[in-house]
């Protein structure tokens, strides 16, 4: 702008002096008398004043123009303005939009246990006596036990994903377990297989800025096969005639099959330095097919009558059953970059299936309960 000012200037004071010169040589051999006149109106300071008083009326017009660069640089800066909030609103809605994955993997250090099964793994002994008025009596001991469950290792994998606002999110898992039990008193046997999938809806409330609960919903669909193979030997001591031997061995099995509806709530409070408590509640409504098989013999020695009995017998019944589930632990969470996180989770669980065991001498509950170690990466 300031060298628009000096142009002009420098072109006023121009058009008037030319216009004095030109007044000059017109009136050559003139008095000169009118040329000093002409002189000390020249260099009078009134019109340099005027002059002054010209510039900077220009200068105001000048500025008053939408088309200076001052101007111009608010107009700038204004579009870029608009323009850095337009993008911002789209990263939003792309932010919005996208989801996280997360995979992870469960190391399971179980021990399955059942009950019902205090007979086929028990003991006894049995004694006849016969009265002088030649009256039978039989004095009967039983002592019923439980095989000795063991610790096994099983696994358990999810795949899922939530939405970026942290609110829903899905998820599917499968478990698998094998677990088993012995007796060497009698040479038992006990084993039981687990096969389950689970597929999950969650939603999350914030209750404050460390504690997090989640509901739970979805289905499970679960498969547990169990084989049980016992041998009792029961002495019969025979009054005057000596030791008889009552054997019975069992070979049983039993399938279930089933599908219902699951419903929990999950926990997670924050600790600090990237770790945190959990704690799960949930329990499913299972509906299914038990297909039983009991495939069992007898054999009596003497003195006693000998006797052999074998029996087969298949059984299949639908039936509902509820199991519960119960876990709790610590995690560990940290950042490995932007867009990947790593989770390790130590727990307890616990899971009940009630009313699971049909094969052994009496209906029993199904447990499986251990540890848990998690390694989970989200992406």
């Amino acid at each position: 702008m300031g060298k628009w000012i000096s142009f002009l200037s420098v072109a006023l004071l121009c058009h008037t002096y030319g216009s004095d010169l030109e007044i000059l040589s017109g009136e050559e051999g003139n008095q000169s008398v009118e040329k000093s006149e002409y002189l000390e109106e020249k260099n009078s300071p009134i019109d340099l004043e005027e002059k002054n008083s010209e510039i900077s009326e220009l200068k105001e017009e000048i500025a008053d123009k939408p088309e200076s660069k001052e101007n111009k640089k608010i107009l700038v800066s204004q579009n870029l303005s608009k323009k850095e909030e337009n993008h911002s609103s789209v990263q939003q809605v792309e932010k919005k939009s996208k989801i996280d994955f997360f995979a992870r993997g469960d190391l399971l250090y179980w021990i399955a246990e059942g009950s019902g099964f205090e007979i086929n793994f028990g003991s006894g002994h049995v004694t006849k006596l016969v009265s002088g008025e030649g009256v039978q009596e039989s004095i009967v001991f039983e002592k019923d036990i439980d095989p000795e469950f063991n610790w096994d290792l099983g696994y358990r994998i999810f795949l899922g994903s939530r939405f970026v606002d942290d609110i829903w999110g899905v998820y599917a898992n499968f478990t698998h377990f094998q677990g088993k039990a012995n007796k060497n008193l009698n040479n038992g046997k006990w084993s039981v297989r687990l096969d389950q999938i689970d597929l999950v809806g969650n939603y999350k409330g914030v209750l404050n800025s460390s504690l997090f609960l989640e509901t739970l919903f979805g289905l499970r669909l679960t498969e547990i096969y169990q084989k049980l193979h016992g041998r009792v030997v029961t002495p019969i001591l025979v009054s005057g005639s000596g030791t008889a031997l009552d054997t019975r061995n069992f070979d049983d099995k039993q399938k279930f099959d089933g599908i219902g509806p699951l419903l929990g709530l999950n926990a997670d409070l924050k600790l600090g330095a990237g770790f945190g408590f959990y704690g799960t509640l949930s329990g499913s409504l299972l509906y299914g097919r038990y297909a039983v098989t009991f495939d069992d013999s007898e054999r009596v020695t003497s003195p006693l009558t000998p006797s052999y009995t074998q029996s087969t017998i298949h059984k299949s019944m639908r039936a509902f059953d509820f199991d519960l589930d119960l876990a709790f632990g610590f995690t560990w969470r940290a950042k490995l970059s932007n867009d990947v996180f790593l989770t390790l989770l130590a727990g307890l669980e616990n899971h009940q299936y009630f009313n699971q065991n049909r094969i052994g001498s009496n209906w029993g509950n199904l447990s499986f309960s251990g540890a848990v170690f998690s390694l989970k990466l989200t992406f």
